[in-house]
């Protein structure tokens, strides 16, 4: 939900309750005001009725005076004022009204009178009636104003959500200029220059992080090289015995693997900085068979059974290199990690690419299954990285992988 829709709600809602206790006070107190008023004008008329029969007595007519507005009749002792509601018969409309009775006492010529005036009380169910027209009036204003309020929050707002879709769309590998539109905004100028502040340090630390991969991965790629080179000589002097040979050749294959090792990170690392935007349609099923003849060798040596089955083609808009990177250690770590005479299953449709294989009989906990330098003990040459190059991968593209184990085979799942 967006922040002004949000507040528009929060807003709305605050006015509906207060409204509501609104509309309830101002029932109550328009009651009691019609009350008070009923009561005043009574109270008023009898004072009147009272006036005029000292000034006339044909308005007191002894035992009995009844009109539809008042009655006199007379009384024993002076009658104290009191307020009643009550009902009485209305002869023109032939039926009973509920009324607002006002009762008093006078005494004229040593004679004791009471006097009860009568007024049509307002029924609840009109009061109500004038309170909800009112109530609509606000109503009616209030979404006015919400609705111009709402025109007016989202152009206030427009140059924030622009900023906003600009840094979903910023790529540090495609350095692009991000800025607000002017604004005569403090807070937006403000946080436009946070921005740009925050970027820029963030670039000049993705330039300097990238640099100094590069530099440190060439800096030990050539002495390793030349290092490697020199054994690898040393190795064909015949002046040398059996034991100082093992010695070298041992010395050769960490170095070898240290190669290796700084070769793969810096994959890593070029993945990660999403320095592979080229994106090709790649079909996975090419890229499988260039790997089993690659390995050709190695399975025969091994005895290792390839199985495959194809629905169709899987094709997936990628990087080729990432894409032969992805599917080249999934299917060397399926070689190299299987047994004498194992099994190798390849599975493959247009949505997903699963490969099982055998191995040890046993299963590889899920949260250590792709982490780096993780490699097994008997095999020298892995540096541990292949899982998680295809782990990389899979999240910088948003795949998915998964690894089980179960009918004594490791299954590893790519969904597409």
């Amino acid at each position: 939900m967006k922040l002004v829709n949000y507040s528009l709600w929060r807003l709305g809602a605050i006015f509906v309750v207060m409204l509501s206790l609104a509309t309830m006070v101002f029932f109550f107190i328009q009651k009691y005001a019609i009350r008070e008023s009923v009561d005043d004008a009574l109270e008023d008329a009898a004072e009147e009725i009272i006036f005029n029969i000292t000034r006339s007595e044909d308005l007191l007519i002894e035992n009995s005076v009844y009109s539809s507005v008042f009655v006199i009749q007379s009384a024993t002792t002076l009658v104290r004022e009191r307020y009643k509601d009550t009902v009485i018969f209305y002869a023109s409309e032939n039926e009973m009204e509920k009324v607002r009775m006002f009762e008093t006492g006078f005494s004229h010529k040593g004679q004791y009178y009471r006097l009860q005036l009568f007024f049509e009380n307002i029924e609840s169910i009109d009061i109500l009636e004038i309170v909800l027209r009112w109530l609509a009036v606000v109503v009616g204003s209030l979404l006015v104003v919400l609705f111009l309020f709402s025109l007016s929050a989202n152009r206030i707002w427009k140059p924030f959500y622009s900023l906003l879709h600009q840094l979903r769309n910023f790529k540090l590998n495609f350095i692009e200029k991000v800025e607000m539109p002017a604004t005569s905004i403090l807070e937006f100028n403000q946080l436009n220059e946070s921005v740009q502040t925050l970027l820029q340090q963030n670039i000049e630390v993705y330039e300097e992080q990238k640099q100094f991969i590069e530099n440190a991965s060439h800096e030990l790629q050539t002495p390793l090289a030349v290092s490697i080179g020199k054994l690898e000589l040393l190795l064909e002097d015949t002046t040398l015995n059996k034991e100082q040979a093992q010695k070298i050749d041992s010395v050769l294959v960490s170095l070898s693997r240290m190669k290796r090792l700084n070769t793969t990170l810096l994959f890593i690392s070029k993945i990660k900085n999403k320095q592979y935007p080229v994106i090709d349609n790649v079909c996975l099923n090419t890229i499988v068979d260039e790997i089993l003849q690659t390995y050709h060798d190695l399975i025969v040596h091994k005895s290792i059974t390839v199985n495959r089955l194809e629905d169709k083609p899987c094709c997936v808009q990628i990087n080729s290199d990432l894409a032969f990177m992805l599917v080249s250690n999934l299917m060397k770590n399926a070689i190299i990690h299987n047994v004498k005479n194992g099994t190798i299953n390849i599975s493959m449709n247009e949505r997903q690419l699963e490969i099982s294989n055998s191995g040890k009989q046993e299963a590889i906990a899920e949260e250590k299954i792709f982490t780096r330098y993780r490699h097994s003990s008997d095999n020298k040459f892995s540096t541990g990285l292949g899982l998680s190059i295809v782990k990389t991968i899979v999240d910088f593209y948003n795949f998915r992988i998964d690894y089980s184990y179960k009918n004594e085979l490791h299954y590893f799942k790519l969904k597409i």
